[in-house]
C-alpha cells in the first residue's frame, strides 16, 4: 500500500464486525479492532449509509465509492469507501480522497501480482523437483484475488475516465453560461466557489480575491443588513434537501455600481445534525429590471407635463410627511394654487399655449419651494405644496414671494397675457391632529377667498385678459 496514501483496510465478515485489521492510517476517534464493529468508526447519522454499502458487499455486488462520514480526530470527516467480497470475508477499503483509494487499489494489485509470481517462481522449482507433488492449495486464492484487484482496477480507471468527461460537461457548462454559480460556505462566511460568469456579472474574473466577497450573504452583511441576513440564514435551516430559495439583493460592480443581482440557492451540504454548511446559488444580473420597475413607479406618481408629483404621488409622499412631522412634533403647511384663467388661455390661444402657462407655474413652484417640500399638480389648474416646520408668518410669506416670482417671469417673457395664480394656505400646529384631506380643503377654501379679494366678481370666470 502506498506510503502516502492516509487511509483504512479492514477484514470485516458480513455483518460488519471486523475481523483483521490491515492498515488503520487515518487519524479515526474510535480506531477499529478486532471483533469490533465497524460502525464504530461512522459518524452520527450515517449508519444506515454503512449498512447499506454492507449489504451491497454481502449480496455479492461491487460496491465502490461510497460517501460515509466518519468521526476524526479534527471532527466529523467524508471518506470514500470501497469493498469487494474474498475468501477471508469482506475488504472495506476507506480513503480521504478517489485519488487515494485508485493509489491504494493500485498498491494492492502490485504487491498480489509480485506475490503471485513469486509463488508461481516456487511452485516452479517445486514442480522441477518432484511432478507428483501438488501446487500450493492457496494459489488459485491469490490468483483469484489478484484477479478481482486488476478489475476493479480497470473499473475505476473508466469510472474515472467517465467522472472526467462529467466534470468537463459540468465545467463548460458553467464557463459558457452568462450567469453566477457560487459556493458560500456558512463557517468561513465566504464563497469558496466563483464560476466565470462573474466576469460578467460583477467585473471581476473568478481567481480574483474580490469576487469571492462580493456575492451571496457578504454583500447584506457589508451593508449592515443583519436583520435580512439573520432572516436569510434562518429560512435556509428549514428548508428540506433539494427545496430551492430566491432573494434579491445588492452588490458593488467592479466599476463602484450598485448592481441588483436575483439568485436561486439550495442547502449543497450539511453537518450530521442537518444544519446547513455550505449553499450553492446561481445569480442574475436584474439591474435593467429595477431601473424599469423604478421608471414605471415614477410614471404612476409624476404627472408628465410638469415632473411634479401628480395627485396619486402628491398624497403618498405628503401623507408619510404628516406621519413623519407627528413623530417629530412639528407643524406642517398646505399652500394651494390655482392658475388664474386657464380656461381663457386655452380657449383663444390653444391647448399648448396652455400647457406651457401650467409648466411656468410649476418651475416657479419648483424654484420658489426647498428639498424637504412636497409639491404636486393636483388636477388641470390646480397645484399644491406641502411644507414642514411651518408657521403662519412663514406661509405667508411664502405666498408673497411666489407672487412675486411670478411677476419677474412676466417682466422676463413676452406672451399675450399676464400669468397669474391665486394662493390659499393653512397651517396646522400639531401634525398628529391632521388629514391631509383637511388641510386641502382649508388651503382650497383659503386661495378661493384670496382669489375672489384680488379679482373680485370675476373671480369665478378665470380673471383672466388674454389680447
Amino acid at each position: 500500500m502506498p506510503e502516502s496514501a492516509r487511509s483504512l483496510a479492514v477484514l470485516c465478515d458480513e455483518e460488519g464486525v471486523v475481523v483483521e485489521v490491515i492498515d488503520a492510517r487515518l487519524d479515526l476517534l474510535r480506531p477499529p479492532c478486532v471483533g469490533a464493529d465497524l460502525g464504530c468508526v461512522v459518524a452520527a447519522g450515517s449508519e444506515e449509509k454503512l449498512a447499506a454499502f454492507l449489504r451491497e458487499l454481502h449480496d455479492q455486488r461491487f460496491a465502490f465509492n461510497w460517501e460515509i462520514n466518519v468521526d476524526t480526530t479534527a471532527g466529523v470527516a467524508l471518506l470514500h469507501f470501497a469493498g469487494s467480497q474474498v475468501a477471508a470475508g469482506r475488504l472495506v477499503i476507506a480513503a480521504q480522497s478517489q485519488d487515494a483509494m485508485v493509489a491504494i487499489l493500485e498498491g494492492f494489485a502490485t504487491v498480489n501480482n509480485e506475490l503471485v509470481n513469486v509463488v508461481r517462481a516456487l511452485s516452479g522449482l517445486r514442480t522441477a523437483e518432484s511432478s507428483a507433488k501438488p501446487s500450493p492449495v492457496w494459489l488459485p486464492e491469490f490468483t483469484r484475488l489478484n484477479n478481482e484487484l486488476v478489475n476493479l482496477q480497470r473499473e475505476l480507471a473508466l469510472n474515472n475516465a467517465e467522472l472526467e468527461r462529467s466534470r468537463r460537461l459540468a465545467q463548460s457548462i458553467l464557463d459558457t453560461t452568462p450567469n453566477l454559480v457560487y459556493i458560500y460556505d456558512l463557517l468561513e462566511g465566504r464563497n469558496v466557489y466563483v464560476s466565470r460568469g462573474s466576469r460578467a456579472v460583477l467585473g471581476f474574473d473568478p481567481e480574483e480575491p474580490a469576487a469571492f466577497d462580493l456575492v451571496g450573504p457578504p454583500a447584506l452583511a457589508g451593508r449592515g443588513e443583519t436583520e435580512d441576513r439573520a432572516a436569510w440564514l434562518e429560512a435556509l435551516s428549514a428548508t428540506a434537501d433539494g427545496q430551492v430559495l430566491e432573494r434579491e439583493f445588492r452588490v458593488k460592480h467592479a466599476s463602484g455600481e450598485w448592481r441588483w443581482l436575483t439568485s436561486r440557492e439550495t442547502v449543497f451540504s450539511r453537518d450530521p445534525d442537518g444544519r446547513p454548511l455550505q449553499v450553492i446559488g446561481t445569480a442574475q444580473d436584474v439591474t435593467s429590471r429595477h431601473e424599469l420597475e423604478e421608471q414605471l413607479k415614477q410614471l404612476a406618481l409624476v404627472d408628465k407635463l410638469t415632473g411634479l408629483y401628480n395627485r396619486r404621488g402628491f398624497r403618498s409622499f405628503a401623507s408619510q410627511a404628516i406621519r413623519h412631522a407627528a413623530r417629530l412634533g412639528t407643524a406642517v403647511g398646505l399652500l394651494y394654487c390655482d392658475l388664474d384663467g386657464l380656461k381663457a388661455i386655452n380657449d383663444r390661444l390653444g391647448h399648448a399655449e396652455g400647457d406651457r402657462a401650467i409648466r411656468d407655474v410649476a418651475d416657479v413652484l419648483q424654484t420658489a419651494t426647498r428639498s424637504a417640500d412636497i409639491v404636486g399638480r393636483l388636477g388641470g389648474d390646480e397645484f399644491a405644496v406641502l411644507t414642514l416646520a411651518a408657521s403662519d408668518a412663514g406661509l405667508e410669506a411664502f405666498r408673497r414671494r411666489l407672487y412675486a416670482d411670478v411677476e419677474t417671469l412676466n417682466d422676463a417673457q413676452q406672451r399675450p397675457y399676464a400669468l397669474s395664480v391665486s394662493v390659499g394656505l393653512t397651517c396646522c400646529e400639531a401634525a398628529a391632529t391632521c388629514r391631509l384631506d383637511d388641510l386641502i380643503a382649508a388651503a382650497d377654501g383659503q386661495m378661493f377667498e384670496e382669489k375672489k379679494r384680488r379679482w373680485g366678481p370675476r373671480a369665478g370666470d378665470g380673471a383672466q385678459d388674454v389680447e
